[in-house]
């Protein structure tokens, strides 16, 4: 009785042609399969690997073949890696290839996967760039802070601008008015107004609303407290 391996064992060279001498389920993994040729063991599939190739025992095997059974199981392996990643929330395409890498995936076969991901539009960083951006400006964030975001997850400048096209200065400045007005009504009369402000200029600018827009903010609430602040 052939032993069973471990599926993530990898054998020193592929022989340069033989027979698939057994087919054998994984009993730890029972949608994978180990395969060996001449009586050896040669490398494991997952079963819609097996079913795709027709890998049957007493089948003939040569080596060009049986590379190209290993690539396509490589990427189907990277694929199902992205597709689970991709299935608990939106994801860049940076975010994907990082993640690929991680896991030990071949820059290759990573290229592959992606390519297929975008043709198949489960990658795409324009939608991508707008669901984000959204999300955080409900969330009250500003532009500066959305677009930093937005960079650090490798989306182009170009989505970029166009996923914070409908948040101009105007829009910030009426968010952020509203934020404040409300953590400003919340302060005790014997607080520091001086210290007050500068409080609520470093709370924005957190939020990632910029300078000119802080102003403008402080500015209003000085106007409708009718107090030179």
């Amino acid at each position: 009785m052939l032993s069973e391996r471990d599926p993530s064992s990898k054998p020193a060279e592929f022989p340069a042609n033989g027979f698939i001498t057994s087919v054998e389920r994984q009993k730890r993994n029972p949608k994978r399969y180990n395969i060996y040729v001449n009586e050896h063991f040669t490398f494991s599939v997952h079963e819609d690997i097996l079913i795709k190739h027709r890998l049957l025992k007493g089948e003939e095997i040569f080596l060009e073949r049986m590379k190209e059974i290993v690539a396509d199981e490589e990427k189907q392996k990277a694929t199902n890696h992205a597709l689970s990643y991709l299935a608990r929330k939106p994801r860049s395409v940076a975010q994907v290839k990082e993640k690929l890498k991680v896991k030990g995936h071949d820059t290759e076969i990573i290229d592959l996967v992606i390519n297929q991901l975008k043709e198949n539009n489960y990658l795409n960083d324009r939608d991508y760039a707008h669901t984000v951006a959204q999300y955080y400006i409900k969330q009250n964030k500003g532009r500066k802070w959305v677009s930093q975001k937005l960079s650090q997850d490798g989306i182009s400048k170009e989505y970029i601008q166009e996923a914070l096209a409908d948040m101009d200065e105007d829009n910030e400045f009426s968010t952020a008015l509203h934020i404040a007005l409300k953590r400003w009504k919340s302060k005790k009369e014997d607080d520091d107004i001086y210290s007050v402000q500068r409080k609520m200029a470093a709370f924005l600018i957190r939020k990632g609303y910029s300078g000119s827009v802080v102003n403008k903010v402080l500015k209003e609430i000085r106007l409708s407290e009718g107090k030179d602040l």
